[in-house]
């Protein structure tokens, strides 16, 4: 899973902690540290290189696997080998909103909610908005990586999973 806005600056305020630290509370920890000053960014992201989608959100995921953030399931429906992403798009949120509802990522529900959308998709590109003036972090799989614009995409065959 990579994602931007909220859980990257949650990562990038956790890179400052040894990873052996790192764990369900220590995610959940950072999330309220970090939504104390964080303001939700703008942002474009073009599907399948045909929908486009724009506004402002609290966290966005590209996900091929289920779980982040010490057992957050921001894309509980996603399959690793299904061929497609789960793009996981939270709207913004005022900060008890996320409070109230972070529950929701641990359960499982948080698709469920009207502010959330989920759509799967094959190609994702991630743009700030022309009126956004902050920089947009990204992670990956809990690394700090830079900033938005970014492209996922799926390339098949090219990674095999034996059991």
């Amino acid at each position: 899973i990579a994602s931007f806005g909220l859980g990257a600056e949650v990562v990038r305020n956790l890179s400052v902690i040894p990873a052996s630290k790192h764990g369900p509370l220590s995610y959940y920890m950072g999330m309220l540290s970090t939504i104390r000053t964080y303001k939700s960014k703008r942002v474009k992201v073009v599907v399948d290189d045909s929908e486009e989608i724009s506004d402002r959100f609290l966290i966005g995921a590209v996900a091929n696997g289920r779980i982040f953030g010490g057992g957050m399931m921001i894309a509980p429906e996603a399959e690793a080998d299904d061929g497609y992403f789960n793009l996981v798009l939270v709207e913004d949120m005022k900060k008890f909103e996320i409070i109230k509802n972070s529950r929701l990522l641990y359960t499982g529900k948080i698709s469920k909610h009207p502010k959330v959308l989920v759509k799967k998709v094959r190609n994702i590109k991630v743009y700030p908005a022309e009126e956004e003036t902050e920089v947009v972090n990204i992670e990956y799989d809990g690394e700090v990586g830079e900033a938005i614009p970014v492209e996922f995409q799926i390339i098949e065959r090219r990674v095999n999973f034996r059991i």
